[in-house]
């Protein structure tokens, strides 16, 4: 439970502090993609965004699940074409997949000593009211046993974000990273559901230490023998010294057979070596999947880039696919249809430093006019596919680039909210046109040019 959903803690938390909730849907969206914009990248299709808010809206950890989901579509984004792809959202298995494959994907890479270990501070770090535990990294350390395993698990833990540390009054403090991760991770799940009559005994007795500790350990409040008790908690207390005692015997008769043990040694090292050879290929099998991941993700690629009409980026991916060992007849297919339209290309206009957006021919047939997402239109020869004027002055993508009824005139049309009017001949910038709204289209009729807007509105201007 939480403490504002405590009526009596409710008003008086109010008074002194502000509590943030999870950010309306629209306010998620703009988290994802604004940041993306500012580093010159964009969202490959323009519902990415609201269907991984939709993914995740209704939990308390949308915020910091859709935030580690972000991250990892960055570290895989596409540098070349500065895109984050649907693809990589769907290899990732989703928002709540990204989480759970990291946590799933750190454990695997532990030894099984580190993986038990991990486990047992995750037992300590929930609550049975399914919270978050904060416990001092010493306390934590000596639950793992207090040696230099329980140190590098912990670090382990901290640099793959499943745990943060801080500093407080008390010195450092370790906790889970966010809520997200207890419903997010089956495994966690899991382990909980395995340890739930373990984890009521360890907090009662975790609750009962502090009080006894910070009371200054008075004997009243030790867990005495004359204590009221039932017959089945006399029953219990008794089972439980029994128990201790036989674990102090069999401790007892190890020690007698260690000598035994020794004698064993040889076994021992042949099993290490099959252990690391089973290693060794489970490193070589997670390798091999890795590499039939990204030629999967570069074949789709290749093969949406063929379905847009863009065959240059299509061969780009599909290229790389064939180069990182792919193989089958659908991939076979998609290169040699992406080389063949590429082999009756007349022309090839290079200088844009991004995916082109729009072109058209001019009114004769002598000049070509493109927008690309570089910022940036140009004016080309037909015949020739030389540059004649580079267009530049826009902030964001150019969509839409036009010529004149009479070739006198070119105008685009951008993400920037802005429509250009330009000199064809010399590349001149005539006019800036802006309505305040975000124009969409540019259509030019006669001497008139017309700019639509996703309003939708429609505003005239003149093109002399």
């Amino acid at each position: 439970m939480r403490a504002e959903q405590v009526p009596a803690l409710h008003d008086r938390i109010s008074e002194s502090m502000q509590l943030l909730t999870v950010p309306a849907a629209a306010d998620l969206v703009r988290i994802i993609v604004e940041p993306a914009h500012r580093a010159g990248y964009e969202l490959e299709d323009g519902a990415l965004a609201a269907d991984m808010v939709a993914e995740v809206a209704h939990q308390p950890g949308a915020l910091a699940l859709l935030s580690f989901t972000a991250a990892a579509l960055w570290e895989q984004r596409d540098r070349h074409f500065k895109q984050l792809t649907r693809g990589v959202y769907r290899a990732l298995g989703g928002v709540a997949g990204a989480f759970a494959r990291h946590a799933e994907a750190t454990l695997s890479a532990m030894t099984a000593e580190q993986r038990r270990l991990t486990r047992e501070a995750f037992r300590h770090l929930v609550t049975t009211q399914n919270t978050r535990e904060v416990l001092a990294r010493a306390e934590l350390r000596q639950l793992l046993g207090g040696d230099a395993r329980s140190d590098a698990v912990i670090e382990k833990l901290i640099a793959a974000r499943l745990l943060v540390a801080s500093d407080d009054q008390a010195g450092e403090a370790i906790e889970i990273v966010h809520e997200a991760l207890l419903a997010a991770w089956p495994r966690l799940a899991q382990w909980r559901r395995e340890d739930t009559d373990g984890a009521r005994l360890r907090e009662l007795l975790r609750t009962a230490a502090r009080q006894w500790d910070e009371r200054g350990r008075p004997s009243g409040m030790l867990w005495r023998g004359d204590a009221p008790a039932t017959e089945l908690e006399e029953a219990f207390g008794r089972a439980s010294i029994e128990a201790a005692a036989r674990g102090r015997r069999i401790r007892r008769g190890l020690l007698a057979t260690a000598f035994t043990v020794l004698t064993s040694a040889i076994v021992v090292l042949l099993a290490i070596n099959a252990s690391k050879e089973a290693a060794v290929r489970r490193a070589e099998h997670s390798e091999r999947v890795s590499r039939d991941v990204v030629i999967a993700l570069d074949q789709e690629h290749g093969r949406q880039r063929l379905l847009a009409g863009e065959p240059i980026r299509a061969a780009i991916y599909l290229d790389a696919a064939v180069r990182a060992g792919g193989r089958g007849a659908a991939l076979t297919y998609l290169f040699a249809r992406a080389l063949a339209i590429l082999d009756k290309q007349e022309l090839a206009l290079v200088g844009h430093a991004g995916a082109v957006r729009d072109g058209g021919f001019s009114p004769d047939g002598a000049w070509l006019v493109t927008a690309g997402e570089d910022r940036t239109a140009r004016i080309w020869d037909a015949r020739t596919g030389r540059a004649l004027a580079v267009l530049a002055g826009h902030t964001r993508w150019i969509w839409v680039a036009r010529f004149s009824p009479d070739g006198a005139r070119v105008v685009t049309a951008s993400l920037d909210g802005t429509a250009r009017l330009w000199d064809a001949a010399t590349g001149r910038l005539i006019a800036v046109l802006h309505d305040g709204t975000q124009v969409s289209d540019a259509v030019f009729a006669g001497s008139e040019l017309y700019l639509r807007s996703e309003a939708p509105t429609v505003s005239r201007w003149s093109a002399i």
